[in-house]
């Protein structure tokens, strides 16, 4: 009963707390909501995705990779592969190899005047209407067929090669000799006479029932060579290589003309003469060409060319000697001179002039395997410039002047024959067959 009567008044006395305070204020009028209005919004960007966290690591940094402005083309190698940067034009084919080959060459002639003549002795003192032989036979001297030996080697680095050829020509001799006592044909040596206008003459070597003689006469030719290059790829085109050469070249070229005769008198005394004509010619120039290779190293047939052309210059020396001695009542007196040989073209005269070289190659090759190949092919080497031994035989003499063509009086000074300088060019070409080793 209290408890209720105590509840009864707590309620009261609240009531009556909140009586006591005033109203509520009013409160303001809620505005009606507008309608609302739709929009496109534009598409919201997606954020970025949260960045790797930065790795600190002790050592090296790590390598940042080059933008493309930054990126180089560098091609392909050999294996279709990226080159390293910084090689555009790889080197490929074998890393190294050497070869040789057998050669067999042409000369372009020479002129050489008639040197030697046999003949008959029932027609001897009638020249010009008499059948001679003459040596040599033909006044072109050529020289058909000269074996020879050609080398090369060779190696690739990653950025270029190096290689080195070489080639050596047999020594070239045309020569006769000849002895007999004028029967039945006499030896003489040929000279047209100034002194007659030019005209056909001879000193007679033998001659038949006066005395006994022997001519000895040799034409001479020795030519070799090298090369050296940097090789640098290139542009393959229609090949499997292509390389760009450039290097240094020498040719060396060395000819000669030569007579000599002798004279046995019944009294015993004799007249010797002798006349040599000899050249040298060396040629010293920078190169450059190329390499085409297709087949290279790959088992089967293939294909090579190659062109070099060079520049530079050729020192031309030409050394003109001659000699005569008679013995006669045993004094024994030797001159200088010979019959083609005297005068004032006696002596050596050398000058250096500029030469073009053009060197060309073509090979059909056969691979039996990677590291073996057997080739067969044409060679061709050109020089513009060179002097050759019979363009300073000059037949053109004075036998007034010369003490065993004038009846034994001495010797006198003539105005022929004169020297002058006559260059040629000079082409060989041929066939080459030839073996490789590589690798």
């Amino acid at each position: 009963m209290r408890a209720s009567l105590l509840s009864c008044s707590l309620g009261l006395l609240t009531a009556a707390q909140a009586a006591a305070q005033g109203p509520p204020a009013a409160l303001p009028p809620v505005p009606a909501p507008k309608a609302a209005v739709v929009e496109k919004a534009a598409p919201v960007p997606a954020a970025p995705a949260p960045a790797a966290p930065l790795l600190i690591e002790s050592g090296a940094p790590a390598a940042v990779a080059p933008t493309l402005s930054e990126a180089t083309f560098t091609g392909l190698t050999g294996d279709g592969g990226l080159a390293p940067a910084g090689h555009p034009f790889p080197m490929c084919g074998p890393r190294f190899w050497i070869g040789a080959d057998y050669t067999l060459f042409w000369y372009n002639s020479m002129q050489v005047p008639t040197l030697v003549q046999t003949i008959p002795s029932a027609l001897v003192n009638t020249p010009n209407a008499f059948p001679a032989t003459n040596f040599p036979s033909d006044p072109r001297v050529g020289y058909n067929g000269v074996s020879g030996v050609r080398v090369n080697a060779g190696v690739n680095f990653d950025r270029f090669g190096v290689d080195f050829s070489g080639f050596l020509l047999q020594q070239q001799n045309l020569d006769t000799q000849l002895a007999n006592d004028g029967t039945p044909v006499f030896l003489g040596r040929p000279f047209l006479d100034a002194s007659a206008g030019g005209t056909p003459a001879t000193v007679n070597i033998s001659v038949p029932n006066q005395y006994n003689g022997a001519v000895e006469s040799t034409v001479t030719s020795q030519l070799y060579g090298f090369d050296v290059n940097a090789r640098r790829a290139w542009y393959t085109f229609v090949a499997d290589q292509t390389n760009l050469l450039a290097g240094f070249r020498y040719i060396d070229l060395r000819e000669s003309v030569g007579v000599s005769t002798f004279s046995q008198f019944p009294t015993g005394d004799s007249v010797a003469i002798t006349d040599l004509f000899r050249t040298h010619n060396s040629f010293y120039g920078g190169q450059i060409g190329f390499n085409i290779i297709y087949g290279g190293t790959e088992p089967g047939f293939g294909f090579q060319f190659t062109s070099k052309s060079g520049i530079g210059g050729v020192n031309q020396r030409v050394d003109i000697f001659g000699s005569n001695t008679i013995t006669q009542s045993g004094v024994v007196t030797t001159e200088a001179g010979g019959l083609l040989a005297r005068s004032q073209n006696l002596g050596g005269f050398s000058r250096s002039k500029f030469a073009y070289m053009q060197d060309i190659d073509l090979k059909l090759t056969y691979n039996f395997t990677s590291n073996f190949q057997v080739s067969f092919g044409y060679s061709l080497i050109y020089l513009s410039s060179v002097v050759r031994a019979g363009s300073f035989v000059n037949p053109l003499i004075d036998p007034s002047t010369i003490r065993f063509t004038n009846g034994g009086a001495p010797s006198t000074p003539s105005p022929v024959p004169t020297f002058a300088w006559n260059a040629n060019s000079f082409v060989v070409q041929g066939l080459t067959f030839g073996a490789q080793f590589q690798y």
